[in-house]
């Protein structure tokens, strides 16, 4: 029961998360393993309906 105890510490103990990084930081800037977060909303000028028509064909993509 012990041993059981003592392994159980041990992962809790060696047990790491990830790195919330800006997503406006270079490839190489960030640690591993990381976490690109859109933390400025770089990307909310894409949320969307988008809409591409070429004569009679339609492609429509909604992003949310």
């Amino acid at each position: 029961m012990k041993y059981l105890c003592l392994i159980i510490m041990t992962s809790f103990i060696s047990c790491n998360a990830q790195t919330i990084v800006p997503m406006n930081n270079s490839y190489w800037d960030y640690p591993e393993p990381a976490y690109l977060k859109d933390t400025e909303n770089f990307l909310n000028k894409f949320v969307g309906t988008w809409k591409y028509q070429n004569g009679n064909e339609q492609f429509i993509i909604i992003l949310k």
